[in-house]
């Protein structure tokens, strides 16, 4: 059995939208009268200029809240979020916060066996002597392909069906120009960037 991954990504991204339409389209349909007590949820009771009271934001593998949301700040009056911001670990620019040193990294040593969280007494804070890892190329092509993006040409890069025509370029770039497994110099500062 081979993997197609274009085809598990079509299938994933239209169960995806489709539960979407579908929670949306469900709970538009249960209307007012379902909820609280009440009859109302607090969505029920806001006035909007069409019938959408909830979104739902799906965020892509390996990316979190703070990545999406990590200097929001909420408009509507009471409105709260718990973020990088609001703990003061960062300034709305980015800056470090009053509370930077909460976002401590720690290294772990190679464990013997699977584990959920390692121990307060495995970790090792990163520091000066034990510096945290420096980006790197692993994983980013070195160069542009003729069967794999980042293509050479659009003319290769158009086998690719799932994207517009006029974005084909896209998938020219991304190439390192760095060997594998090296400094990825492009990121400004990379080998000595902070232990946190």
């Amino acid at each position: 059995m081979t993997f197609d991954l274009k085809k598990t990504w079509r299938a994933t991204t239209a169960l995806c939208v489709a539960s979407t339409i579908a929670i949306t389209n469900v709970a538009y349909a249960a209307g007012p009268e379902s909820g609280t007590a009440s009859g109302l949820d607090a969505a029920a009771k806001l006035r909007t200029a069409s019938p959408i009271k909830h979104v739902i934001v799906l965020i892509g593998e390996n990316r979190g809240l703070d990545h999406t949301f990590g200097v929001y700040k909420p408009k509507g009056k009471g409105e709260t979020i718990s973020n990088l911001l609001s703990k003061g670990i960062v300034n709305e620019d980015g800056t470090p916060g009053q509370h930077y040193a909460q976002a401590q990294q720690y290294s772990v040593p190679a464990q013997t066996s699977y584990y959920i969280g390692a121990t307060t007494i495995q970790k090792s804070p990163y520091t000066p002597t034990n510096l945290m890892p420096q980006p790197n190329t692993n994983g980013t092509p070195s160069a542009q392909s003729d069967t794999g993006a980042p293509f050479k040409t659009v003319a290769e890069a158009s086998v690719e069906q799932d994207i517009e025509q006029a974005d084909l370029s896209i998938l020219t770039t991304g190439a390192s120009g760095l060997p594998g497994g090296t400094l990825d110099t492009r990121v400004p500062g990379a080998g000595s960037l902070p232990s946190r």
